[in-house]
């Protein structure tokens, strides 16, 4: 039976507590393999993205990588106080 969106969120951010990850990606034939599915209903993600933001982890999809980021200022950009010059 496939893992459900919470049980994976619970998974995922165990994970980079465990490995000290600010950051992880996998390619989406990846993630599909950890999902144990080959499809992913919109729900699934809405429901992943939830149970991440549990653990204060954000859920970005881009186009051949997902990635998992804590929600934090872990690596900013140039000063702190930025121009935008």
């Amino acid at each position: 039976m496939p893992i459900s969106a919470e049980a994976l969120a619970d998974q995922i951010a165990q994970h980079m507590r465990r490995h000290n990850r600010d950051v992880v990606t996998l390619r989406w034939s990846d993630f599909y393999v950890l999902c144990e599915r080959e499809r992913l209903k919109s729900g699934f993600y809405t429901a992943l993205a939830k149970g991440l933001a549990k653990s204060s982890v954000l859920f970005v999809q881009g186009t051949s990588t997902v990635v998992f980021v804590k929600d934090f200022d872990f690596a900013p950009y140039g000063d702190r106080h930025f121009s935008g010059k």
